[in-house]
């Protein structure tokens, strides 16, 4: 299973700006592309007349041999919605992404289901989640990936609805969202 986030439509495209942008020559950036391809660390895909790209979900920066490559894998991942999963072992990425999870399984089984807005928007702001003035998030709604959840102002998220925002998910200011509604984001196999 590959696991991607997309990125944007027709990044070989662009590739002329990012050379400029990391002050490489062309060439070398579109050869250290191709080998990102070829390597899994990015994914195309074609639909009609747009290539979708996509990059890899893990964090597999260190595991990258290619240096423009590591280098153009980073500022890629910096201009995606989502938060990059860790590579697991003994570290602090790890260890902040398991309590992070475990915060937001205690939002999803208990916290969800207590008749307060305030504590429900207090306990999904304080794991990362940016939520506008006015805003409301009804009961029984669970977020999976608190921390890639950015909601704007006076926007109300109906009844027993689920939000995935493990690949980022933004949700504008005005918006209304019925009851029993899956929004799901992030790229899957």
């Amino acid at each position: 299973m590959k696991h991607r986030m997309m990125h944007s439509h027709n990044l070989r495209e662009a590739l002329p700006d990012y050379a400029r942008k990391m002050a490489v020559p062309l060439e070398e950036l579109e050869a250290a592309y191709q080998w990102m391809l070829d390597n899994e660390v990015c994914f195309e895909t074609r639909i009609k007349d747009r290539t979708l790209s996509f990059i890899c979900y893990l964090n597999i920066e260190p595991r990258i041999e290619n240096p423009l490559a590591r280098r153009f894998y980073k500022l890629l991942s910096s201009e995606t919605l989502g938060a990059l999963i860790p590579l697991y072992g003994i570290n602090w990425p790890t260890l902040r992404d398991r309590m992070l999870r475990t915060w937001e399984q205690a939002y999803n089984i208990l916290i969800c289901k207590i008749p307060s807005h305030t504590l429900r928007l207090l306990w999904l702001r304080i794991g990362g989640a940016k939520i506008g003035k006015g805003s409301t998030v009804w009961r029984n709604t669970e977020v999976l990936g608190v921390d890639s959840l950015r909601i704007g102002n006076d926007t109300t998220v109906g009844w027993h609805c689920q939000l995935d925002a493990r690949g980022g998910l933004v949700i504008g200011d005005h918006v209304t969202i019925a009851s029993h509604v899956l929004i799901i984001a992030g790229g899957h196999d």
